[in-house]
């Protein structure tokens, strides 16, 4: 199995609803964004998928969150857009666009220490 990894940035504000620490407040964070795509094969240049591609693809579905109040967006208009959910969202968005790999999974760090991911649940083992 071959695997492709790439990093892409935004920043956005966001307050997590019904928590009682200081993060229920509106903040703001320079977000990191990690994509893990794999697959078995290689195409005719002898890759999965072009670096360039994968970036553009992923700077495409991060666009409209970066510098906004992520509270005030539709795709958190039911929860909290907290690590967990920007990681569902992007890797929901993402999987629309690439047809050629396998997305693995979708790492958002909120921090330089602090990350949430999402991933195909048989990308660790499960289903």
């Amino acid at each position: 199995m071959y695997r492709v990894r790439v990093e892409a940035q935004f920043c956005a504000a966001h307050k997590i609803i019904g928590h009682q620490d200081k993060c229920s407040k509106l903040h703001g964070h320079n977000w990191n964004v990690e994509v893990i795509v794999s697959n078995d094969k290689l195409n005719k240049s002898g890759m999965i998928i072009d670096f360039d591609e994968l970036k553009e693809w992923t700077k495409k579905v991060i666009e409209p969150l970066d510098h906004q109040n992520l509270n005030e967006l539709k795709p958190f208009s039911n929860s909290s857009p907290t690590a967990e959910a920007i990681a569902q969202y992007l890797y929901l968005e993402l999987q629309k666009l690439l047809s050629q790999v396998k997305l693995e999974e979708v790492k958002v760090w909120e921090t330089p220490t602090c990350w949430a991911s999402y991933s195909r649940q048989d990308f660790y083992g499960g289903e």
